[in-house]
């Protein structure tokens, strides 16, 4: 069994010749510019990833640096143990963190380790959107979309160690 993930392992090309995972990069290279000068550091990390097509098989120590600028972190040394263990998660926050802004905009996303007080289940990362409360029946509608649009399809490579919801900000 390899820990290798792709983006979109059966997506085509679109109309610009650039492929999904091509649109992907791009759009974190346009969200990381705001980040300024110590993104510069970040933007080679993603190049490699990119070159890599999109796969992540060692959580290094630049990449986890990258998922703490582009997330708030509660509980930063929990995240970046659990995703020294499950490397094939970083793929899926890069690529989370580029798609949620097509369905919410303006919002920060937060990562959280849950466990299970019981034991019951395993612990999980977990993202929360952070959405204006004033209007929860649109930010369920958005999440809705998102889920139809990308996370159905991509949960699959989280393994059952990543789940994403809302919550009010």
């Amino acid at each position: 069994m390899t820990s290798m993930i792709s983006l979109w392992p059966n997506h085509h090309t679109s109309g610009d010749g650039i492929s999904g995972h091509g649109q992907v990069v791009r759009q974190i290279r346009t969200q990381l510019a705001h980040l300024a000068n110590s993104a510069q550091s970040e933007l080679g990390h993603l190049v490699v990833w990119e070159r890599s097509t999109a796969s992540v098989t060692h959580a290094s120590p630049d990449l986890i640096g990258l998922i703490e600028r582009m997330y708030i972190l509660q509980g930063r040394e929990a995240i970046r143990s659990y995703l020294e263990c499950h490397p094939h998660l970083i793929s899926l926050l890069l690529e989370a963190w580029s798609m949620i802004p097509l369905y919410f905009s303006g919002v920060q996303m937060t990562l959280r380790l849950v466990e299970d007080p019981e034991g019951y289940q395993a612990p999980q990362i977990g993202m929360y959107i952070l959405v204006p409360s004033d209007d929860p029946d649109a930010a369920l509608a958005r999440l809705t979309a998102f889920d139809q649009g990308w996370w159905l399809d991509a949960m699959d490579r989280a393994f059952g160690d990543l789940f994403i919801t809302i919550t009010a900000a």
